[in-house]
């Protein structure tokens, strides 16, 4: 509501409407909130960055704010009253769920548009919202717990996983919500990924994206694109281990629980490196992790790159961890699985690339820094165990 009433005091014809989990009904208490202002026509996107951020900046209860303008969807990060929002903009006149007109919207406001519709259209093309949501829910908890649900880190966000439970909700519409869990596994774990997957009957081609799912409201684009190899290949792996274990839960052979538990990353791999995100401050800390967010996935890639047989598998879970010189710390893992042979493999290139990348783009000289480091199993430090759920 301070938001909403923030926007509509800078902009009073404007509306303030939810986006992603939020508006799907799937929210769970540690996500951020998705919010998208649309404003008419003749409100610059400009004056949404400067002038409604400074609004923001004042806002009482706000202890965090800054513009991500570079990004293909520009958006503005808040911490509000201990709440995480991403505030983005459309400037447009016409029906939100009409396709007239959005041909003439700019790329980063047919975006942030679509966002919205695809939501709306969603929750019209399933037969039994409840259902699909109650479904959803277990499915995303699914992907957390197992480390595959991110599209920044190379994995599938929201609106995939979203997409893929409605898709099932369509197909089987008379099941329970937990009958299409079960279906749910055992259809994709079968998938045939070179076919896309579209909710209302698209004529999308596949491209050159390793799963290509398509978004029901026009204009369609793959929500997949930010999938990277090594993520594709830890979603088909856990895929065909949920749908095994889903059979077993069918026989009464195993529990939900087994299903929903959580991936033993440090017992699957013993080599990792540790990437430690460092920052003097927590509004510091929390611009500087995004950034690194951003382009992590690239230096896992890089390493794979330059070695062919290694492969990489990036752990979604962020751990606190303890720096002598930065009060505020926190690591990424990035799992290391070697080819049998003898063969050196060094990541100083990489490393290297990484961190000049990132210090390149790093607005925050003098306050953030980033270290990267080889470790086994065996070096972890004890605060980092400590948060693994026994």
């Amino acid at each position: 509501d301070k938001i909403r009433s923030a926007f509509k005091e800078w902009c009073p014809e404007g509306e303030l409407v939810a986006l992603g989990s939020y508006k799907l009904g799937v929210h769970f208490p540690e996500s951020d909130i998705d919010l998208l202002c649309v404003a008419p026509k003749w409100v610059t996107r400009l004056s949404f960055q400067q002038e409604f951020l400074d609004i923001l900046l004042g806002l009482s209860g706000t202890s965090y704010c800054y513009g991500v303008f570079r990004a293909k969807v520009p958006i503005i990060k808040l911490t509000c009253d201990s709440i995480d929002l991403d505030v983005l903009f459309a400037n447009f006149d016409g029906d939100l769920l009409e396709d007239g007109g959005i041909e003439y919207c700019d790329d980063a406001t047919l975006l942030s548009l679509n966002g919205f519709r695809n939501n709306e259209m969603i929750l019209q093309l399933v037969p039994d919202v409840g259902s699909f949501q109650t479904a959803l829910r277990g499915v995303k908890l699914w992907a957390v717990k197992k480390g595959i649900y991110s599209n920044i880190l190379g994995y599938l966000g929201g609106a995939t996983w979203a997409i893929l439970v409605a898709k099932i909700c369509m197909t089987f519409p008379d099941l329970s919500p937990a009958e299409l869990v079960l279906k749910f596994f055992k259809i994709f774990a079968l998938w045939t990924w070179e076919v896309p997957v579209c909710l209302s009957g698209n004529n999308y081609s596949q491209d050159y994206s390793y799963m290509t799912i398509v978004t029901p409201a026009q204009p369609v684009f793959n929500t997949a694109y930010t999938l990277t190899y090594s993520g594709f290949q830890v979603i088909l792996k856990e895929l065909e281990l949920a749908a095994k274990v889903c059979e077993d839960i069918s026989t009464g052979a195993a529990t939900w629980e087994d299903l929903f538990s959580e991936v033993d990353f440090f017992q699957e791999f013993y080599w990792m490196l540790q990437v430690e995100v460092l920052a003097v401050n927590l509004s510091t800390f929390k611009t500087w992790l995004g950034l690194v967010q951003s382009r992590i996935k690239y230096f896992a890639k890089d390493i794979e790159a330059e070695h062919s047989k290694l492969r990489t598998t990036l752990y979604t879970k962020l751990f606190q961890t303890e720096n002598k010189k930065f009060p505020f710390s926190s690591s990424y893992f990035i799992g290391l699985l070697f080819p049998s042979t003898t063969q050196k493999i060094d990541f100083r290139n990489a490393v290297k690339n990484f961190c000049e990348t990132m210090r390149e783009i790093n607005p925050l000289t003098g306050q953030c820094d980033i270290c990267i480091r080889l470790k086994n199993r065996n070096q972890l430090e004890p605060k980092v165990l400590s948060q693994l759920k026994v």
